[in-house]
């Protein structure tokens, strides 16, 4: 910086001597200018120079010297720890309440498909099941996995959803505008058409055991009454409910764990008292990459949890009723 206004300056009175000897400056005015610029010139070299001195080291204080003395003199030594005598205490015994009981109750887990294309979950034999479009996948949890796999498949008509009735040892599901019965075997034994007591077309179903619970597109629930054969269907009663994100929301799936009916919308399973009032709802994790309310279809409990399905991951959340809030 300082070169470089002396440049300027040189350059300056270069000039001014240029214009003098053309007789268009005084000489006195051009002394008393030059005398100027030598003394900037000085000042600008004694600048350059106090710049170009090292900045002289900070001294230590003498408690800090002394501090750094100590330490190098006499090091301190590495404290050592004690020994820690641990006895295992044997494992508590436990009975599972199905093959599911892998972990401790808590956050909803997740655990892979074998298969992709779940359309219902349901709870049969102390086993979980999924439904699929052409067959039915008994599940089973790989030991010290979070995966599902496939223990045994059969081939099954192509139906929306899927409940097990175990008073009567068949299957009620849903198709279009009916209610079908189907053997174990997933054999048609009935037929029954719905579409003049239901606002929608039939969708999940549960059975509580005494009664076939259902759900149609307009999130309408009815309570159906099946005879003491399960020969025909009567209604009993409906209830309009709104249990997921949006008013719009759909019910996802259906399941009743013994003494409570619970109902899948969105990331929600909500627990519903005996005239379908909404108790409680455990929110399941946000599904990845679609948004939290998408991609959710099928229920089931097995007395002890909740097994929520994720059709678009191909996934299988188990849920803890005591989460309820």
């Amino acid at each position: 910086m300082g070169i470089f206004i002396s440049i300027l300056l040189l350059l300056l009175a270069g000039f001014l001597f240029i214009q003098v000897k053309r007789g268009k400056i005084d000489s006195k005015v051009i002394q008393v200018l030059a005398d100027i610029a030598s003394v900037v010139s000085l000042l600008l070299a004694v600048y350059v120079f106090l710049r170009a001195l090292p900045a002289p080291s900070p001294e230590p204080t003498p408690s800090a010297a002394a501090g750094v003395e100590q330490a190098v003199s006499s090091p301190s030594p590495r404290p050592t720890l004690p020994k820690a005598s641990f006895t295992p205490e044997p494992p508590a015994a436990t009975e599972p309440v199905s093959n599911f009981a892998l972990a401790e109750p808590g956050e909803a887990e997740a655990y892979s498909l074998p298969l992709k294309g779940a359309l219902d979950l349901l709870y049969k034999d102390s086993s979980l099941w999924m439904h699929t479009q052409d067959r039915l996948v008994k599940l089973a949890v790989d030991s010290g996995s979070l995966h599902l796999r496939a223990e045994e498949e059969l081939e099954f008509p192509r139906v929306s959803s899927l409940a097990w009735d175990s008073t009567h040892g068949v299957f009620w599901a849903a198709e279009t505008e009916s209610i079908l019965r189907l053997s174990a075997s997933g054999e048609v034994l009935d037929s029954f058409d719905v579409s003049g007591i239901f606002s929608g077309r039939p969708t999940f179903l549960a059975w509580d055991g005494a009664h076939l619970w259902a759900a149609d597109t307009g999130s309408v629930l009815y309570k159906l009454e099946a005879g003491a054969d399960a020969s025909g269907l009567e209604r009993l009663d409906s209830y309009a409910i709104s249990v997921g994100e949006f008013p719009s929301s759909t019910i996802d799936g259906l399941a009743w764990d013994g003494s409570y009916l619970w109902v899948l919308s969105d990331q929600f399973i909500t627990k519903l008292s005996a005239d379908a009032q909404s108790l409680c709802r455990v929110m399941l994790p946000p599904g990845y990459p679609q948004p939290t309310w998408w991609g959710w279809r099928g229920l089931a409990a097995d007395g002890q949890w909740l097994w929520a399905a994720h059709e678009e991951e191909s996934r299988v959340y188990r849920a803890d009723p005591a989460a309820c809030r």
